[in-house]
């Protein structure tokens, strides 16, 4: 009997003024030199930069460069020198949406106990138990440009985004399971693999709100107005950030509604839609 897994994508999320914890490479590391190996080139952590220059298969100017970001000029610089704010996949392309895999262990005597077991392991907030669960979270920042016009003794200020970078993490996560026979065992597997491909579909739908979130911040403004322009500076600080903050809740919305619809859509990853 195949198992099935039944799944929960309630999305909880941290928002803009959220803060990452450190996190190690997950590479290879050469216990002689202590570098790390990401298949392009070896990465020092202890240096916080890579030990030979970016390159490309076909010639270009500045490898994998954006120029529209200063950072991503640096041919040595890992993680355009924001290791917050995403990962390296292979030495030359930095990924600011990744995705990481968290497996628990559940127990059973066989694959069934075993499914029993992990469908139990999460309470969504309709209340039922799931299998698995996919948690985006979310991070902003921007560059904006200041202007200033003065009328009679007050001044008015207006920030304007120029530029932004939207960071997501997905955290999935996914049972585990050994023991009974080797046919149990695949088939137990084989839920994990169906689990892990729905699992995914949210974080292909999170992505999508963070890009259209990426694409609406250049262009918003935050204006202030006041007798003096330090204060006027600071009002339109202000009102940036809570314009910045309502475009975040829309996202973080997105996502929730996107996650929503698919699973009603599939019954939870039980059928394709």
């Amino acid at each position: 009997m195949q198992p099935e897994f039944i799944y929960d994508c309630t999305p909880r999320f941290v928002y803009w003024c959220g803060l990452w914890a450190s996190r190690s490479s997950g590479k290879e590391r050469d216990t002689e030199s202590g570098n790390d190996y990401f298949g392009a080139r070896y990465y020092a952590s202890n240096m916080g930069r890579f030990m030979s220059p970016d390159w490309a298969a076909q010639a270009q100017p500045v490898p994998y460069a954006k120029m529209d970001n200063p950072q991503s000029l640096n041919l040595y610089s890992y993680v355009l020198n924001n290791p917050l704010s995403g990962v390296d996949a292979d030495g030359h392309v930095v990924d600011q949406k990744p995705t990481v895999y968290v497996y628990y262990t559940v127990s059973g005597a066989d694959a069934n106990e075993a499914l029993s077991n992990a469908n139990n392991h999460f309470t969504g907030a309709d209340g039922g138990h799931y299998a698995g669960m996919t948690t985006p979270s979310f991070n902003v920042q921007w560059m904006d440009s200041p202007s200033l016009t003065k009328d009679g003794g007050m001044s008015t200020v207006t920030r304007t985004i120029t530029s932004d970078t939207v960071t997501l993490t997905n955290t999935v996560q996914l049972p585990q399971w050994t023991g009974g026979t080797p046919e149990q065992q695949a088939a137990f597997d084989k839920g994990v693999a169906q689990l892990k491909a729905h699992e995914d579909s949210h974080v292909g739908d999170n992505r999508a709100a963070a890009d259209t979130l990426d694409k609406s911040l250049p262009g918003t403004k935050g204006t202030g107005t006041a007798p003096t322009t330090p204060a006027a500076d600071a009002a339109a600080k202000a009102d940036l950030k809570t314009n910045v903050g309502a475009k975040n809740a829309a996202a973080a919305a997105d996502m929730a509604n996107r996650g929503a619809a698919r699973d009603a859509a599939t019954d939870h990853g039980k059928k394709q839609p």
